[in-house]
């Protein structure tokens, strides 16, 4: 009981002493900065995230189509000689994608916004155009499996018209501290500006008064107190005369 006793006198030392320690406008203007930046940080790196958007270095991927021993469509993105014939001649494919990233001033997320696939046939003049080919035609089911296959997920997904969003969350979590940061700074800056200002203006403002009394005349309005002398307040205001 005697612990618990001391603990309590001296938590209540502690909020006596905090509550009677009078704080600098420095001081308050630096934990009015520290506050507002922690609640704003999260919200202004959420909005960056959304309207911030950039395009990155596009991506081209290339490979081989070809038929295997059982007369199926097969495609790989390594573009080297395979085993089989080539389907309708020797077939490549190019797949390319525009990759666009949002958030500032890191890539918190990246988005494939558009595909296009294009196969080239033997003794063909132009490529194929297959990005809009059916989801069944066989050699988009090909490049489709072997994107999956070696990695590039997130591209056969978009093609497919699925959502193809990728988080960065350590990236986010930056994105959030640099936040901060600025807006701590800028807020801490805009308050220290704040209450500059205003001491001035209360400084104009008191010596203005205090010369209007040395003159005579009232604080608020200058009226001339002259025939005022047992007046206690000012016939022209209505402000209390000290």
């Amino acid at each position: 009981m005697n612990v618990l006793a001391r603990l309590r006198e001296k938590l209540r030392l502690i909020r006596y002493y905090s509550a009677n320690r009078s704080s600098s406008d420095a001081e308050r203007a630096v934990v009015a900065g520290l506050i507002g930046a922690l609640l704003l940080a999260v919200p202004v790196a959420g909005i960056l995230d959304v309207t911030l958007s950039r395009e990155v270095d596009p991506i081209e991927i290339t490979g081989r189509l070809f038929v295997d021993g059982d007369e199926l469509v097969r495609a790989t993105v390594e573009d080297t000689s395979v085993l089989g014939r080539a389907w309708g001649g020797a077939a490549k494919f190019a797949i390319k994608a525009e990759v666009h990233g949002w958030g500032w001033p890191r890539s918190s997320g990246t988005d494939i916004r558009a595909i296009q696939a294009e196969v080239m046939l033997q003794g063909a003049a132009l490529p194929r155009l297959v990005t809009k080919a059916e989801p069944d035609d066989p050699m988009r089911i090909a490049i489709e499996r072997a994107l999956v296959q070696h990695g590039h997920d997130d591209i056969a997904s978009a093609w497919a018209g699925q959502d193809s969003r990728r988080r960065h969350l350590p990236s986010w979590g930056v994105n959030s501290a640099i936040a901060w940061l600025a807006l701590m700074i800028v807020l801490i800056t805009m308050l220290r500006i704040g209450t500059a200002l205003g001491r001035i203006i209360s400084g104009s403002v008191a010596q203005r008064r205090r010369a209007r009394r040395d003159a005579g005349l009232c604080e608020g309005c200058g009226y001339d107190l002259e025939g005022s002398v047992y007046a206690d307040r000012c016939p022209e205001c209505g402000m209390l005369l000290a």
